[in-house]
Protein backbone atom coordinates (compact mmCIF):
# COMPACT_ATOMS: atom_id res chain seq x y z
CA UNK A 1 0.00 0.00 0.00
CA UNK A 2 1.25 3.40 -1.17
CA UNK A 3 0.29 6.77 -0.38
CA UNK A 4 0.45 8.54 -4.50
CA UNK A 5 0.44 12.45 -4.63
CA UNK A 6 -2.76 13.60 -6.56
CA UNK A 7 -3.99 17.04 -8.07
CA UNK A 8 -7.55 16.77 -8.36
CA UNK A 9 -9.74 19.25 -9.84
CA UNK A 10 -13.67 19.81 -8.37
CA UNK A 11 -15.69 22.07 -10.65
CA UNK A 12 -18.40 23.84 -9.33
CA UNK A 13 -21.31 25.75 -11.05
CA UNK A 14 -21.78 29.49 -9.71
CA UNK A 15 -24.70 31.71 -10.61
CA UNK A 16 -23.17 35.77 -10.74
CA UNK A 17 -25.71 38.20 -11.99
CA UNK A 18 -24.42 40.91 -14.25
CA UNK A 19 -25.93 44.29 -14.73
CA UNK A 20 -26.01 45.73 -18.50
CA UNK A 21 -26.03 49.25 -19.38
CA UNK A 22 -27.72 49.99 -22.80
CA UNK A 23 -28.93 53.59 -24.07
CA UNK A 24 -31.76 53.18 -26.24
CA UNK A 25 -33.24 55.83 -28.55
CA UNK A 26 -35.24 56.48 -32.05
CA UNK A 27 -34.67 58.97 -34.64
CA UNK A 28 -36.79 60.03 -37.70
CA UNK A 29 -35.33 59.52 -41.26
CA UNK A 30 -36.84 60.86 -44.60
CA UNK A 31 -35.68 58.73 -48.57
CA UNK A 32 -37.47 58.89 -51.42
CA UNK A 33 -39.07 55.59 -50.29
CA UNK A 34 -39.37 53.61 -47.52
CA UNK A 35 -40.08 49.89 -48.45
CA UNK A 36 -37.03 50.15 -50.76
CA UNK A 37 -34.91 51.74 -48.80
CA UNK A 38 -35.47 49.21 -45.45
CA UNK A 39 -34.93 46.38 -48.00
CA UNK A 40 -32.00 47.25 -49.05
CA UNK A 41 -28.92 44.73 -48.21
CA UNK A 42 -26.52 45.76 -45.52
CA UNK A 43 -28.30 49.22 -44.84
CA UNK A 44 -28.99 48.84 -40.88
CA UNK A 45 -25.66 47.74 -40.04
CA UNK A 46 -24.62 50.99 -42.52
CA UNK A 47 -26.88 53.08 -39.74
CA UNK A 48 -25.94 51.48 -36.40
CA UNK A 49 -21.80 51.83 -38.00
CA UNK A 50 -22.88 55.63 -38.24
CA UNK A 51 -24.36 56.31 -34.94
CA UNK A 52 -21.77 54.44 -33.55
CA UNK A 53 -19.49 56.70 -35.05
CA UNK A 54 -21.24 59.48 -33.66
CA UNK A 55 -21.38 57.93 -30.32
CA UNK A 56 -17.75 57.44 -29.81
CA UNK A 57 -18.68 53.29 -29.55
CA UNK A 58 -17.49 50.08 -31.58
CA UNK A 59 -19.89 49.44 -34.39
CA UNK A 60 -21.02 45.85 -32.22
CA UNK A 61 -21.90 47.86 -29.76
CA UNK A 62 -25.01 48.91 -31.71
CA UNK A 63 -28.45 47.26 -33.12
CA UNK A 64 -30.48 49.27 -35.75
CA UNK A 65 -34.07 48.04 -36.26
CA UNK A 66 -35.98 50.36 -39.23
CA UNK A 67 -39.47 50.47 -39.91
CA UNK A 68 -41.69 52.30 -42.21
CA UNK A 69 -44.86 53.86 -40.16
CA UNK A 70 -47.98 52.43 -40.90
CA UNK A 71 -50.25 54.17 -44.25
CA UNK A 72 -53.26 51.90 -43.70
CA UNK A 73 -55.52 54.74 -42.12
CA UNK A 74 -53.59 57.73 -43.92
CA UNK A 75 -54.59 59.08 -47.16
CA UNK A 76 -53.26 62.01 -49.51
CA UNK A 77 -50.00 64.30 -48.39
CA UNK A 78 -49.89 62.17 -45.15
CA UNK A 79 -49.48 58.67 -46.96
CA UNK A 80 -47.19 60.11 -49.23
CA UNK A 81 -45.03 61.83 -46.61
CA UNK A 82 -45.53 58.62 -44.29
CA UNK A 83 -43.86 56.98 -47.66
CA UNK A 84 -40.58 59.16 -47.02
CA UNK A 85 -40.54 58.36 -43.27
CA UNK A 86 -38.07 56.25 -41.77
CA UNK A 87 -38.28 55.25 -38.41
CA UNK A 88 -34.66 54.12 -36.76
CA UNK A 89 -34.63 52.44 -33.15
CA UNK A 90 -31.13 52.02 -31.77
CA UNK A 91 -29.69 50.70 -28.57
CA UNK A 92 -26.24 50.81 -27.80
CA UNK A 93 -24.17 48.64 -24.97
CA UNK A 94 -22.25 50.60 -22.90
CA UNK A 95 -18.80 48.23 -22.37
CA UNK A 96 -18.85 46.68 -19.02
CA UNK A 97 -15.82 47.94 -16.43
CA UNK A 98 -15.32 51.28 -19.27
CA UNK A 99 -14.70 54.57 -17.45
CA UNK A 100 -14.45 56.53 -20.73
CA UNK A 101 -17.53 54.79 -22.14
CA UNK A 102 -20.84 55.69 -19.91
CA UNK A 103 -24.35 55.98 -20.62
CA UNK A 104 -23.95 59.74 -20.02
CA UNK A 105 -21.17 60.33 -22.65
CA UNK A 106 -23.28 58.19 -25.27
CA UNK A 107 -26.46 60.61 -24.31
CA UNK A 108 -24.28 63.71 -24.62
CA UNK A 109 -22.63 63.05 -28.04
CA UNK A 110 -25.87 61.42 -29.70
CA UNK A 111 -27.14 64.94 -28.69
CA UNK A 112 -24.36 67.22 -29.31
CA UNK A 113 -24.35 65.73 -32.90
CA UNK A 114 -27.71 66.27 -33.33
CA UNK A 115 -29.69 65.68 -37.35
CA UNK A 116 -26.42 66.99 -39.06
CA UNK A 117 -24.31 65.23 -37.66
CA UNK A 118 -26.11 61.60 -37.51
CA UNK A 119 -26.54 62.87 -40.97
CA UNK A 120 -22.89 63.05 -41.94
CA UNK A 121 -21.73 60.02 -40.07
CA UNK A 122 -24.82 57.38 -41.59
CA UNK A 123 -24.17 58.96 -45.40
CA UNK A 124 -20.19 57.93 -44.77
CA UNK A 125 -21.25 54.88 -42.92
CA UNK A 126 -23.75 54.36 -46.22
CA UNK A 127 -20.88 55.30 -48.82
CA UNK A 128 -18.31 52.77 -47.07
CA UNK A 129 -20.69 49.96 -47.52
CA UNK A 130 -21.31 50.91 -51.30
CA UNK A 131 -24.96 52.12 -50.76
CA UNK A 132 -25.40 55.00 -52.75
CA UNK A 133 -28.06 57.01 -54.98
CA UNK A 134 -29.97 57.22 -51.70
CA UNK A 135 -31.18 60.57 -50.81
CA UNK A 136 -31.68 60.74 -47.09
CA UNK A 137 -32.29 63.32 -44.39
CA UNK A 138 -32.32 63.15 -40.72
CA UNK A 139 -35.67 64.80 -39.77
CA UNK A 140 -35.55 64.32 -35.73
CA UNK A 141 -33.05 62.78 -33.05
CA UNK A 142 -35.16 62.88 -29.48
CA UNK A 143 -32.89 62.52 -26.61
CA UNK A 144 -31.91 58.75 -25.88
CA UNK A 145 -32.80 57.15 -22.19
CA UNK A 146 -30.63 54.69 -20.19
CA UNK A 147 -31.66 51.23 -19.64
CA UNK A 148 -30.22 49.04 -17.25
CA UNK A 149 -30.84 44.96 -17.57
CA UNK A 150 -29.58 42.18 -15.40
CA UNK A 151 -28.67 38.90 -16.68
CA UNK A 152 -27.90 35.92 -14.86
CA UNK A 153 -24.63 33.83 -16.11
CA UNK A 154 -23.91 30.35 -15.08
CA UNK A 155 -19.92 30.08 -14.89
CA UNK A 156 -18.17 26.84 -13.35
CA UNK A 157 -15.52 27.54 -11.64
CA UNK A 158 -12.73 25.08 -10.89
CA UNK A 159 -10.22 24.17 -7.81
CA UNK A 160 -7.51 21.98 -7.81
CA UNK A 161 -6.70 20.02 -4.26
CA UNK A 162 -3.91 18.11 -3.43
CA UNK A 163 -4.48 14.93 -2.04
CA UNK A 164 -3.00 11.61 -1.18
CA UNK A 165 -4.44 8.76 -2.90
CA UNK A 166 -3.80 4.76 -1.23
CA UNK A 167 -2.70 2.98 -3.96
CA UNK A 168 -2.96 -1.09 -3.03
CA UNK A 169 -0.44 -3.00 -4.44
CA UNK A 170 -1.02 -6.76 -3.88
CA UNK A 171 3.00 -8.40 -3.45
CA UNK A 172 2.50 -12.08 -4.25
CA UNK A 173 5.16 -13.92 -2.69
CA UNK A 174 5.70 -17.62 -3.73
CA UNK A 175 7.06 -19.77 -0.71
CA UNK A 176 9.09 -22.68 -2.00
CA UNK A 177 9.58 -25.92 -0.18
CA UNK A 178 12.44 -27.96 -1.00
CA UNK A 179 13.32 -31.22 0.48
CA UNK A 180 16.75 -31.63 0.10
CA UNK A 181 17.25 -35.30 0.00
CA UNK A 182 20.88 -36.82 0.63
CA UNK A 183 21.99 -39.03 -1.86
CA UNK A 184 24.71 -40.21 0.55
CA UNK A 185 24.98 -43.57 1.21
CA UNK A 186 24.23 -44.58 4.79
CA UNK A 187 24.27 -47.67 6.43
CA UNK A 188 20.75 -47.80 8.62
CA UNK A 189 21.23 -48.65 12.39
CA UNK A 190 19.13 -51.99 11.51
CA UNK A 191 21.52 -53.48 8.51
CA UNK A 192 24.56 -52.90 10.91
CA UNK A 193 22.84 -54.99 13.77
CA UNK A 194 21.55 -58.02 11.46
CA UNK A 195 25.10 -57.42 10.16
CA UNK A 196 27.04 -58.07 13.97
CA UNK A 197 24.03 -60.37 15.01
CA UNK A 198 25.79 -62.72 11.99
CA UNK A 199 29.13 -62.58 12.74
CA UNK A 200 28.72 -64.18 16.01
CA UNK A 201 26.75 -66.89 14.73
CA UNK A 202 29.71 -68.25 12.35
CA UNK A 203 32.23 -67.44 15.64
CA UNK A 204 29.77 -69.56 17.72
CA UNK A 205 29.38 -72.67 15.32
CA UNK A 206 33.24 -72.54 14.54
CA UNK A 207 33.42 -72.70 18.33
CA UNK A 208 31.22 -75.12 19.01
CA UNK A 209 32.77 -77.18 16.24
CA UNK A 210 36.21 -77.10 17.88
CA UNK A 211 34.68 -77.82 20.72
CA UNK A 212 33.33 -81.57 19.01
CA UNK A 213 36.60 -81.84 17.19
CA UNK A 214 38.90 -81.71 20.40
CA UNK A 215 36.65 -84.29 22.10
CA UNK A 216 36.77 -86.73 19.85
Amino acid sequence: TALTPCACVDTAVANRSVTVTRVVGTMAMSVANCTAFTGTAGVEGAVAAGIASASGVAASSVMVALSCPSRRLASGLVARRLADAVNAEYEITIPAGSTTITAASVTNAVVSEGQTGLFYHISTAMTAASIVGVNLTVTSVPVPKEAKTTVWTTAATSSTTNKATVSTTAATSSTTNKATNSTTPMISSTSTTSHSWTQLLILSTLGVAGAVAALQ
